[in-house]
């Protein structure tokens, strides 16, 4: 496939530093575009914007001169309204991220950055997400090594025809530091939050997300035992929530 375009995204916002890392790790790939969320929405997952409109914004060019553009709107938005628009041309891959944390286990539900890619995916385009762990101070190198190898690897896959959409959470580490690449399971483990309450000034209480990454999978063939024992794991998403064997179950009832 001769310079395939690639489009850029995340759930932190155009200015966060892991979608210029993202870029700059994806060049002389193809032709990169980045557009992205104003501001930050993590959390936001698939939502919309139903009742307040839409802004797409131009912005300054990237580090290595791609287009970028910023949206006032969710991850998702910012996907609908980059595959959407008259003249935009169609992305051959969508690549979301570097989230600053995890999405594996049951945070995917929840993450904007999947959000953007689950979007992409449902329009037919093969989408790859990103994610490294938390650091203090952050490593980006080896979640930028892995995430242009396994784009490469999509690119691959997209010359053949082949529609896809790929979590990859990577340890806060530099490339060598890491362990290699499981292909694994979507597991139970993930950000196990709980609340803690403040009291403000006139006696209001309010209440904040807390807690911290907890492990759950059995083993490391799942995404969050994995990234957690220094692998970069990889796992491949699909759209269909059905249980298909309950579902089958639900078919031999004769009692409806």
């Amino acid at each position: 496939m001769i310079n395939p375009r690639i489009l850029i995204t995340n759930d932190d916002g155009i200015d966060a530093p892991g979608i210029a890392r993202l870029a700059h790790a994806l060049r002389g790939l193809g032709e990169i575009v980045v557009i992205a969320p104003a501001r930050n929405h993590s959390g936001a997952g698939s939502s919309l914007t139903v009742r307040n409109p839409i802004r797409l914004e131009p912005y300054p060019p990237g580090l290595d001169g791609e287009q970028r553009f910023a949206v006032h709107g969710t991850p998702a938005d910012t996907m609908n309204l980059a595959l959407r628009l008259p003249d935009a041309p169609r992305p051959d891959l969508v690549v979301s991220g570097i989230n600053n944390g995890w999405n594996v286990g049951q945070n995917v539900r929840h993450s904007g950055t999947l959000g953007a890619a689950f979007e992409a995916a449902s329009a037919g385009i093969p989408a790859v997400a990103v994610s490294v762990d938390y650091g203090n101070p952050q490593e980006w190198s080896g979640a930028e090594a892995y995430a242009r190898r396994v784009t490469e690897k999509a690119l691959r896959m997209v010359a053949a025809g082949q529609r896809f959409l790929l979590n990859l959470n990577v340890p806060a580490m530099k490339p060598d530091e890491i362990r290699g690449l499981k292909i694994a399971c979507h597991g139970v483990s993930g950000y196990m939050d709980g609340f803690i309450d403040r009291t403000e000034d006139g006696g209001m209480v309010t209440y904040g997300l807390s807690g911290g990454f907890r492990v759950a999978d059995p083993h490391d063939g799942f995404d969050g035992r994995a990234v957690s024992e220094g692998w970069a794991s990889l796992c491949p998403l699909m759209l269909d929530w059905t249980d298909h064997e309950l579902r089958m179950a639900l078919e031999a009832e004769t009692d409806w």
